[in-house]
C-alpha cells in the first residue's frame, strides 16, 4: 500500500534460490515470513540509510499490528447497493474486520466525513464493541447521509471513513458512489468461475492464463487473476473475455463498476479492462485515475473502480481483461479483478417490499405539469398512493380499495414531489415536477 514494492518467492524476484536463510528458519518453527530487500543498491550510500528506513516503516508496523488487532475496511456502498436519489436520506453500507491473528480489537471508531458537496452526514461516527480476530462485521446501519434536492443523477459524492482503535488510525478509505436508483444490468463476482468467459492460454508458457483464484478476493471468496498459480512470466500475454453481451437498450447513466488489486514492472508490463461495442472486432481501454491509456501498472492494493459507459447507451458491449508482460526484468504478481457489475442510475427508485400479486400491468406512468396523474397502471388489491416532498416529509396519503381508472391529485403547489404506490408485493417511488 506505501511502498509500490514488487513481491514473490526469492526465483521469482531475484532470479535466483536462496536457502539456509531466516526464512528457512521462520518456516520451521511454523512462523509465515518475509524477507524485504530495499534500498537502491546492496550496499546503498550512507545518505539513502535514513530515508530508505522511514519509506519502510509503515510496512513494519503493519506487520505489528498484524500479530494483535489490526482492523481494516472492505466493501462500502449506499442503501446497501440500491443506491441514493436526490433528496433522499440512506445508510452507509460497510465491511470492517479484524485481520490480526491475535487479539480482539476493542472500541473500534468509524469516523466518517462528507467530501462533496450537497451530500450531508446525518452522523459523523459509530462506535463497535469488539471485533474478534479474523472475523468481519458488515455494518448496515448507525451512519446514513441525505443528498441535496438539487443534486444531479449519476454524480460523484465521496465520503472519507477512517477506522480509529488502540489510539491510531488504522485504516482510511474513500466510500464512492453515483447519484440514482441504482439497478444492476449484469454482475460477476467471480464465486462461479470462468464459465461465462473465454480464456485462452497464455502465449508464452501455455499454462498461466486467466481463471479465479481462492487466495485473495476483494467481495465473497473469489476473484478473476491473471496467474492463479503465480507470479506472470517474462512475455507474458493472457486474455479473458465475456462470451456474452451486454445490452445497454433504454439505459440512463450505465456504469462498468469493479475492484483491481495489481502489481507490474512500473511503465513496462499491464493489466487491462477493455470494452468492445462490434463483438469484439475493436477494443478500448477503460481509464481512470488509476489506468491509464495503458491499463494498470506499478503495484496498487484493492482499489475500487467505475467506468462512465454513456457513449455506449442503445449498444450491446462486451467486457475483456488483459495481462500483457515484456521479455525483461522481473515480473510481478499480475492483476485480480473482483466484483465486476455494469449498473444503471436513475433519478427514481423502484423496490420491492413483499411478494408480489394482484398486478395485471407492470407498466406505471406518472406525470407532472400542473396536477400529477397516475395510469396506465391496474391494481385490483388496496393500495396507497403517497406524495412527500424532498426532505420525506408527507404531503398528502390515499388508502384505495383498488387503481384502475388512474388517480389524479390537484390540489398541489408548484414543486419538486415524491409519489409512491404502495401495494402487495411491489412499492414505486418516483420523482415528479409541479409547475402551476
Amino acid at each position: 500500500k506505501t511502498n509500490n514494492c514488487l513481491y514473490g518467492t526469492c526465483q521469482q524476484m531475484l532470479a535466483y534460490y536462496s536457502s539456509g536463510t531466516t526464512l528457512d528458519w521462520a518456516s520451521d518453527q511454523g512462523i509465515v515470513a518475509w524477507l524485504p530487500e530495499i534500498g537502491s543498491a546492496f550496499w546503498p550510500p550512507q545518505s539513502e540509510i535514513i530515508p530508505t528506513a522511514q519509506e519502510h516503516l509503515p510496512m513494519f508496523q503493519t506487520v505489528t499490528r498484524l500479530a494483535g488487532a489490526y482492523v481494516d475496511l472492505g466493501e462500502m456502498s449506499i442503501n446497501n447497493g440500491a443506491g441514493i436519489i436526490a433528496g433522499q436520506t440512506a445508510d452507509l453500507s460497510f465491511t470492517i474486520k479484524n485481520r490480526g491473528l491475535g487479539s480482539t480489537a476493542q472500541n473500534v471508531v468509524i469516523a466518517a466525513r462528507s467530501i462533496t458537496s450537497g451530500l450531508t452526514l446525518l452522523q459523523d461516527s459509530l462506535h463497535v464493541a469488539s471485533i474478534p480476530s479474523r472475523q468481519s462485521l458488515n455494518i448496515t446501519a448507525g451512519l446514513s447521509c441525505r443528498l441535496a434536492s438539487d443534486f444531479a443523477p449519476a454524480t460523484e459524492g465521496d465520503i472519507e471513513l477512517k477506522v480509529i482503535h488502540s489510539g491510531c488510525v488504522s485504516a482510511i478509505d474513500t466510500l464512492k458512489f453515483f447519484s440514482g436508483a441504482r439497478s444492476v444490468l449484469w454482475a460477476d463476482s467471480a464465486e462461479n468461475g470462468k464459465a461465462e468467459w473465454q480464456c485462452p492460454q497464455n502465449s508464452s508458457d501455455n499454462v498461466k492464463g486467466w481463471d479465479t483464484t481462492s487466495v485473495v478476493s476483494f467481495d465473497g471468496v473469489k476473484s478473476f487473476a491473471d496467474s492463479r498459480v503465480g507470479s506472470t512470466t517474462k512475455g507474458f500475454d493472457a486474455s479473458a473475455t465475456l462470451s456474452s453481451g451486454i445490452s445497454l437498450s433504454g439505459a440512463h447513466h450505465p456504469r462498468l463498476e469493479c475492484a483491481v488489486k495489481y502489481a507490474f514492472e512500473r511503465n513496462n508490463d499491464y493489466g487491462k479492462i477493455e470494452i468492445s461495442d462490434d463483438d469484439g472486432s475493436s477494443w478500448t481501454v477503460l481509464q481512470s485515475a488509476c489506468s491509464g491509456s495503458n491499463g494498470y501498472t506499478g503495484v496498487n492494493d484493492w482499489t475500487r473502480e467505475s467506468f462512465d459507459l454513456a457513449p455506449y447507451i442503445g449498444k450491446t458491449v462486451k467486457i475483456r481483461m488483459t495481462s500483457t508482460t515484456q521479455w525483461d526484468n522481473v515480473k510481478g504478481d499480475g492483476i485480480y479483478v473482483d466484483a465486476l457489475a455494469i449498473a444503471d442510475y436513475n433519478d427514481y427508485q423502484t423496490r420491492t417490499i413483499g411478494p408480489r400479486s394482484y398486478l395485471s400491468e407492470k407498466i406505471f406512468s406518472i406525470s407532472g405539469g400542473k396536477n400529477i396523474r397516475i395510469s396506465g397502471v391496474k391494481i385490483s388489491a388496496p393500495c396507497q398512493v403517497r406524495i412527500s416532498d424532498l426532505q420525506g416529509k408527507v404531503i398528502s396519503s390515499v388508502q384505495l380499495q383498488h387503481l384502475e381508472s388512474g388517480y389524479t391529485n390537484t390540489a398541489l403547489a408548484s414543486g419538486i414531489y415524491l409519489v409512491s404506490i404502495a401495494y402487495l408485493g411491489k412499492e414505486l417511488v418516483q420523482k415528479v415536477a409541479v409547475s402551476r
